[in-house]
């Protein structure tokens, strides 16, 4: 996905930040290690199953790890300037069988996936759902930051639709014991193993 960057789509510090956090092997990440919402990378399926509720003028999209979304469809704007949050704030539309969904407004904490890539508050995501056929939605996704892409990156997803199965609650802190020996650095690991 955000892997293929060229050095001239992502800011050096970003990819610097990239590099830094692969290299600690994701030590640092919120949402695994700290159990903080996922945020955008949730949209791209990193949140577990999915459950989506429609009504008129809202769709309402629940992750397993208890995190939400409100897509609002009643013609509202995006907020000028929305307070950050961990899963933006979501206006959609329907263009003939698509819905298009635009969102801002993220915490620059979350992580756009588990390599790492950073976003900043200025973060655009459009998304496009079809639905091709029974069982299948197509998902266009598109990232937009001017101060971390030199061009808007987009990513295809494929999405399984699923409505006869049950959603499990995933909580990520329940448990969780590691986080305090995590150390991260991959080149210490193979410096050692190379002794």
């Amino acid at each position: 996905m955000l892997v293929d960057l060229k050095p001239s789509e992502i800011q050096p510090w970003a990819d610097a930040l990239y590099k830094q956090r692969m290299e600690d092997l994701g030590k640092d990440d919120p949402s695994t290690f700290k159990c903080l919402p996922q945020g955008p990378r949730a949209m791209l399926g990193a949140g577990g199953w999915a459950r989506i509720i429609q009504a008129p003028m809202v769709i309402a999209i629940l992750y397993e790890n208890l995190s939400h979304r409100q897509i609002f469809l009643d013609g509202r704007e995006l907020p000028r300037d929305p307070h950050p949050s961990f899963m933006g704030y979501s206006v959609g539309r329907w263009e003939n069988d698509t819905l298009v969904v635009e969102s801002i407004g993220f915490k620059d904490t979350t992580w756009l996936d588990f390599g790492g890539h950073p976003h900043t508050e200025e973060l655009r995501i459009v998304e496009r759902y079809r639905r091709t056929a029974f069982g299948h939605i197509e998902l266009t996704q598109t990232f937009e930051d001017p101060k971390v892409f030199g061009r808007p990156v987009s990513i295809d997803v494929e999405v399984d639709f699923v409505p006869d199965t049950e959603m499990l609650e995933y909580v990520c802190n329940e448990n969780e014991r590691d986080h305090a020996r995590l150390v991260g650095c991959s080149t210490s690991a193979a410096r050692i193993r190379s002794r």
